[in-house]
């Protein structure tokens, strides 16, 4: 620490653009303390406005949570109905204070490309997402897929032929789905016809299924 003009220690007053940081020197066990004058070092942050600063980080977290519950609760099938907007809408939002917590942390965040367990996580992500594309790549997703493959057929089938999988009679069931917004729902067609001529998708029809079985 250098002593002021009377070369003695600095009063605490003239600390202030003074920090102690915590260097670890590579050849010994023990830290050592070194003083170093950080007052003409950049900001973290690049003026990042004060408000955007406070709350990037906390909307992170927070919007992170429940993307993760509500996907985790999909993965399980538990309330598909609740969850589904839920996970779909907010995770979009998350994008924004992840660009927010990127960009406040951008310097710390650009260090790590130097360093191999970055490339080794995005190589290894990258893979995984892969994994999950080129089966669909066939153009017939629902061979490789035995999930899509149940969901194609449900919608597929007349109302009739579907009725008894969810405890209906083919006349409940479509009074049923016509509760629900489904007002196309007769017999005779299928339940991808009805989600269509009722405005809505086949996707919407099989998320509502499992709130009309009896």
């Amino acid at each position: 620490m250098p002593p002021d003009a009377k070369g003695s220690a600095p009063t605490p007053p003239q600390l202030e653009h003074w920090q102690i940081l915590l260097c670890f020197n590579t050849t010994i066990a023990e830290p050592n303390l070194i003083a170093h004058d950080i007052t003409n070092v950049p900001q973290w942050n690049f003026n990042m406005p004060s408000l955007l600063s406070r709350y990037a980080t906390p909307f992170t977290t927070g919007l992170f949570v429940v993307s993760l519950v509500s996907g985790i609760a999909l993965f399980f099938h538990l309330g598909a109905n609740s969850f589904r907007g839920m996970h779909e809408w907010l995770s979009m939002v998350l994008a924004l204070p992840f660009v927010l917590h990127v960009w406040k942390n951008w310097r710390p965040f650009v260090s790590y490309f130097k360093r191999p367990p970055m490339a080794i996580a995005l190589g290894l992500s990258l893979a995984a997402a892969i994994g999950f594309v080129i089966p669909t790549l066939s153009g017939d997703a629902a061979t490789s897929n035995p999930q899509i493959a149940a969901i194609q057929a449900i919608a597929g089938g007349m109302l009739e032929q579907v009725a008894p999988l969810y405890g209906h009679t083919p006349e409940s069931f479509a009074t049923a789905l016509k509760d629900k917004g489904f007002s196309a729902a007769q017999t005779g067609l299928s339940l991808s016809n009805i989600a269509t001529q009722s405005g809505k998708t086949d996707r919407d029809l099989i998320g509502t299924l499992p709130a009309i079985k009896k």
